[in-house]
């Protein structure tokens, strides 16, 4: 034999030899493995936990009672739209921007009555651009509302505005209420106003 052939033998032999092992190893892990029983069943109520970082799935205690959430009903599902609609309007009228005039305006048509429309459609065409840059930028913090009828609602609001003044900006809380009325299917603002 030539020491080719006997180098081929011997290495043949040790790789079969590595399988052979390996896979006894492996027959013997599977039986050695115990099977899973399932976990025993508790019949009490189960809790979900409240106290959760938001983004991750509450979690069940055994022996703690489930909290209920029942549905909306379609009239507290009409007052959240309302409620909703209310709050983009503000948010979009109350921000400003020197570097483009009466688009806040433009953003809020969609969503304003047709009396309302003609009273702020009007200050388009005064709006002056140019000068040291300004702009205020409305957020909305609470919605509540405190008043309901079948074609009317008022919504008081607390925002957070940010004025900026030549890259000087100033923060300060201002409320607002908004009047919201039923046009056949939908709800528009009919009238606004800012607070101190």
């Amino acid at each position: 034999m030539t020491l080719r052939t006997r180098i081929f033998i011997i290495v043949s032999l040790a790789v079969l030899f590595i399988l052979g092992i390996s896979l006894l190893l492996y027959i013997s892990g599977k039986k050695a493995a115990a099977p899973v029983s399932p976990p025993a069943t508790v019949n009490e109520p189960a809790v979900i936990n409240t106290d959760v970082t938001p983004g991750l799935t509450p979690s069940v205690t055994p022996g703690e009672k489930l909290v209920q959430v029942k549905p909306a009903t379609s009239e507290e599902q009409i007052q959240n739209a309302v409620r909703q609609w209310a709050k983009i309007f503000i948010e979009r009228y109350g921000s400003y921007s020197s570097d483009n005039p009466g688009q806040n305006i433009l953003d809020v048509k969609d969503l304003a009555s047709d009396d309302l429309w003609a009273k702020i459609g009007s200050r388009i065409n005064t709006t002056v651009s140019g000068g040291a840059f300004y702009g205020i930028t409305t957020q909305v913090i609470s919605a509540q509302l405190t008043e309901w009828a079948a074609d009317t609602a008022t919504v008081a609001m607390s925002t957070m505005r940010a004025e900026n003044k030549n890259n000087v900006i100033s923060n300060r809380q201002q409320d607002a209420v908004v009047v919201m009325t039923k046009i056949g299917e939908d709800w528009k603002v009919k009238s606004f106003t800012w607070g101190k």
